[in-house]
């Protein structure tokens, strides 16, 4: 009906902090938020804060910039970030152009925000975002970005498998609940990887 249920005070220090790329798990019981997504001088912190106790805990961000916080399932947090807040891997003249390499992190917290791993992924066509696809049959997840994925095991960290589609990936899903993802793709292909041990696409 639109009223509001719940409130929380998450910073007391607006004037130098804020809240930002709040997400929520998916059981409603924690709130994950960066209090900068600019991390140049290496001050920025990322939050969980449990809605049953009140705590908040905290971890320094990794990368320059923050592009995206994850929750990838109720025990873990994902942050996406890299070193440009720009993506210069892409110049913007009318349409976009490739000029050079891009890069992402991946860096996994529980929900105490001790880290986890980290994961890296590189792409070299335009990125139409900055995401994750979970894939719970496998304990893992898809990382994709440009024309570049990889499937990371969720506890580990180990890349499992590695994909290069031709072109920048729009959206991955795993309509068949198998854990072998499909991609579509910008030039209109739609790519289904070839199975469970193998880095080949269809």
């Amino acid at each position: 009906d639109g009223s509001v249920k719940d409130t929380f005070t998450l910073i007391d220090d607006l004037f130098l902090k804020d809240v930002e790329l709040l997400t929520v798990s998916a059981d409603g019981k924690k709130l994950a938020y960066a209090d900068s997504q600019f991390n140049y001088n290496g001050d920025s912190l990322i939050h969980i804060y449990d809605i049953e106790t009140g705590k908040d805990y905290s971890a320094a961000a990794t990368g320059s910039y923050i592009s995206s916080l994850v929750f990838i399932d109720d025990e873990h947090l994902c942050a996406i970030s890299n070193d440009d807040m720009f993506f210069s891997s892409v110049e913007y003249t009318g349409s976009y152009t490739h000029i050079s390499e891009g890069r992402l992190n991946y860096t996994c917290f529980d929900t105490t925000m001790k880290k986890q791993w980290d994961a890296e992924l590189i792409y070299n066509d335009v990125a139409q975002g900055y995401y994750i696809f979970t894939l719970p049959q496998r304990n893992a997840m898809v990382c994709y970005a440009g024309n570049s994925a990889c499937i990371v095991d969720v506890a580990t960290g180990t890349v499992i498998n590695k994909y290069n589609t031709g072109s920048s990936i729009i959206s991955v899903s795993d309509w068949n609940e198998n854990g072998i993802p499909e991609f579509i793709c910008s030039d209109g292909d739609w790519v289904l990887a070839a199975s469970n041990d193998s880095n080949d696409i269809l």
